[in-house]
């Protein structure tokens, strides 16, 4: 007689796996012990006909192809090479598109402080031209390293108007990058002050002059 080495299988099974499971019957025997159990040895008996019992139907499930199943005592499958392969190749995607964000990113941040630093060139050299330190009516060229950036340079042309005194004034800044060269342009009006300051000279030195004349005249 076996006695049972397993519990049954409690889990439904569908048609499918019926198909490609084996049955494997499973039998079990107790000990039955004297009435008046007190003061014996207890002795095993073979068990009579009416002491066998028939323990439900247990599936064992044969995997496809004759693999064994995966279980605590088998290992489980492991991947292939071309699974492998796969996954390299999408993490090497990956990578390549976060580096490439990663670079656009830090290109855009330099165009962005290079463009306003100068700016902020751009309206110094306009705050000199408006102070007079720079004549309106010439053009003029030169770099900012008086101001610690030596790689920008700017430009000054400078344009007459139809009114008599202002002037168009086109100021560019450039500055290198990546091989090339970049340039902000800035356009504003401006008033000649030396020569606004030298007609009020000529207007007051007139009208001197014209007081003294009269003067003498009497």
């Amino acid at each position: 007689m076996r006695r049972g080495t397993g519990a049954p299988s409690r889990s439904a099974a569908s048609p499918a796996a019926l198909a490609s499971c084996r049955r494997t019957r499973w039998t079990t025997s107790f000990n039955r012990l004297p009435a008046n159990g007190a003061g014996r040895s207890q002795r095993r008996r073979a068990p009579s006909s009416g002491s066998r019992m028939r323990a439900p139907t247990m599936i064992r499930c044969r995997p496809p192809h004759g693999r064994p199943a995966a279980g605590p005592g088998t290992p489980g499958r492991g991947l292939t090479l071309l699974e492998v392969l796969v996954a390299m190749v999408v993490l090497g995607i990956a990578i390549v598109g976060i580096a490439q964000g990663f670079a656009v990113g830090l290109r855009a941040a330099s165009v962005a402080r290079h463009a306003t630093t100068a700016s902020h060139l751009a309206q110094s050299k306009l705050a000199e031209l408006d102070a007079g330190l720079i004549p309106v009516t010439q053009d003029d060229e030169g770099d900012f390293g008086d101001l610690g950036e030596p790689d920008f340079r700017y430009r000054i042309d400078s344009r007459t108007t139809s009114w008599l005194g202002l002037y168009e004034i086109v100021l560019t800044v450039e500055w290198p990058d990546r091989g090339g060269t970049r340039d902000l342009t800035v356009v504003q009006w401006m008033l000649d002050r030396q020569a606004g300051a030298l007609a009020g000279l000529q207007a007051g030195a007139a009208a001197t002059s014209g007081a003294s004349a009269g003067g003498s005249g009497r």
